[in-house]
């Protein structure tokens, strides 16, 4: 459920936005969003993007590689084991490859690198990250 509240008084700087049901909420163009009814949502699901390079994932999450162009994703695990090819999906506003990274446990690690299909290149680069134990 979302609502549209108004912008606190000019006085009430420093203190947390809230909507009349004392309910935290976000800032958003001068206008606050209540959102998740105070309580911050938990994704299963870690985003990789070129500007945003996590090197660790919690155990039991999904790898989501979000890129603008086409691509295929080259990638294994522990050391390049069982490595296979992933072609990126259009969705829209960005191209997406999702790997089955649930299974994995801590200690185990996801090498990865990047094939450009509008351009025939690779990526120049391959990237890495470890899996670690589920946060409390």
């Amino acid at each position: 459920m979302r609502a549209w509240i108004r912008k606190p008084p000019h006085g009430s700087r420093g203190q947390s936005p809230r909507s009349s049901l004392g309910e935290a909420s976000d800032s958003f163009g001068g206008y606050h969003l209540v959102r998740y009814q105070g309580q911050r949502p938990h994704l299963d699901y870690r985003i990789w993007r070129l500007r945003q390079r996590p090197r660790q994932m919690p155990a039991g999450q999904e790898l989501r590689i979000l890129l603008r162009a086409p691509f295929t994703l080259h990638w294994g695990v522990n050391g390049w084991q069982n490595a296979q090819d992933a072609p990126s999906e259009d969705w829209g506003l960005a191209h997406l490859v999702t790997l089955p990274t649930r299974n994995l446990q801590a200690g185990e690690n996801i090498q990865f690198t990047i094939y450009w299909q509008d351009s025939g290149r690779w990526q120049g680069e391959d990237f890495h990250l470890d899996i670690i134990g589920v946060p409390v």
